[in-house]
C-alpha cells in the first residue's frame, strides 16, 4: 500500500477496501483545496471520521436531523472541555442520547467517504497506528 500520493492516482473505495482486508489500524488523511477529511480505522473497520468541512460536521448532521438546535450547539461549544468533542459535550449536557451521537458519527463517516470518492484532485496520506 502506497503511503501518500495524489487522489487521482487511486480509487478511494478500492483503497478503503484494501485497508479493511489488511486489517489496518490508523488513519488516512485526504486534503483538497484546504478541506481536510480523515478516516480512522481499527483492525480494518472504520472507527470514525473527522473533517474541517462544516457540511460534514456531527453538529450540522444532528441539526439537519432535528436532534439539536443551533442554541444547543452554541451551549455545547461554550461548555465543552478542551479535550472533549462537541458531540460528547452535547451528550454530556443531555441534549442528545448516546444512540443519537453514534448515529450522527456513522452518518458523518459515510458522508466523508462519499464526498472524498467524488474528489478529482487533492492528496492523501496513510498513517499507521494513529487513532483519535
Amino acid at each position: 500500500m502506497k503511503l501518500e500520493g495524489d487522489i487521482a492516482e487511486i480509487n478511494v473505495v478500492e483503497q478503503l477496501v484494501e485497508m479493511w482486508r489488511d486489517r489496518f489500524t490508523g488513519a488516512i488523511r485526504f486534503e483538497n483545496d484546504g478541506i481536510i477529511k480523515i478516516i480512522y480505522f481499527k483492525d480494518g473497520d472504520v472507527l470514525s471520521a473527522s473533517t474541517n468541512d462544516r457540511a460534514d460536521s456531527v453538529d450540522e448532521i444532528l441539526m439537519r436531523a432535528g436532534k439539536v438546535s443551533r442554541e444547543h450547539v452554541k451551549q455545547g461549544l461554550a461548555k465543552r472541555s478542551e479535550k472533549e468533542t462537541l458531540g460528547d459535550a452535547l451528550l454530556n449536557l443531555g441534549f442528545i442520547t448516546r444512540k443519537e451521537l453514534t448515529w450522527g458519527r456513522r452518518v458523518q463517516a459515510v458522508g466523508v467517504i462519499r464526498s472524498i470518492s467524488e474528489w478529482k484532485a487533492g492528496t492523501y496520506t496513510v498513517v499507521a497506528d494513529y487513532l483519535p
